[in-house]
């Protein structure tokens, strides 16, 4: 943990210095996005074993834009992810302040892509009438393509299932799509 704040407060020190070139592009910092995704469980014990699951998400947060003299790079912070799953078990979840970086590459004045790496703390009930609440990791790399202010993205994300014991009961893949936009320039 020491480390991630050593990185993240060299970092945004690398971001504040760096924006004074790039006051324009930090008009457009607000996201906000709706996620459908698609889940699909494995068990170890029993490959042939595959539940399969779905839901939604909202998130929003703000993006970091900084620029070197040819390069262009994004810093992420979500600050909030909820959404409801479903499947074999349904539930909430919810995601508080993910963190992202990544490089950014501009087609021209309207179009952008923007391939990105986040990850965070992840929260996920098992049930939405008696809820467990199970705390995890989120490893997210997503692809964004912006148009003017609408965004459209992939992402994916694949960890291993462990029990209390440690020991690992199956692989979870997960597959979510992101609709959603930048807010107007901010004078």
């Amino acid at each position: 943990m020491r480390h991630f704040l050593l990185v993240f407060a060299i970092f945004t020190g690398f971001l504040s210095y760096s924006q004074k070139d790039s006051i324009e592009q930090n008009k457009y910092r607000f996201f906000m996005d709706g996620n459908p995704f698609f889940a699909l469980s494995t068990r170890s014990n029993n490959p042939s074993s595959v539940s399969f699951g779905a839901g939604a998400t909202f998130r929003a947060g703000n993006n970091w834009f900084f620029k070197t003299k040819r390069h262009y790079g994004v810093f992420r912070l979500t600050w909030l992810r909820i959404g409801l799953h479903g499947g074999d078990g349904s539930g909430f979840i919810l995601a508080p302040a993910n963190v992202g970086i990544g490089p950014r590459f501009l087609i021209n004045d309207k179009v952008s892509i923007e391939p990105m790496i986040s990850g965070g703390l992840l929260m996920i009930t098992d049930d939405v009438i008696a809820p467990t609440l199970e705390f995890s990791y989120l490893v997210l790399p997503e692809l964004k393509i912006n148009v003017n202010s609408f965004t459209i993205g992939a992402e994916y994300s694949f960890r291993a299932e462990k029990s209390s014991s440690g020991m690992t009961r199956g692989y979870l893949h997960y597959v979510g799509f992101s609709i959603g936009g930048r807010l107007k320039k901010i004078d």
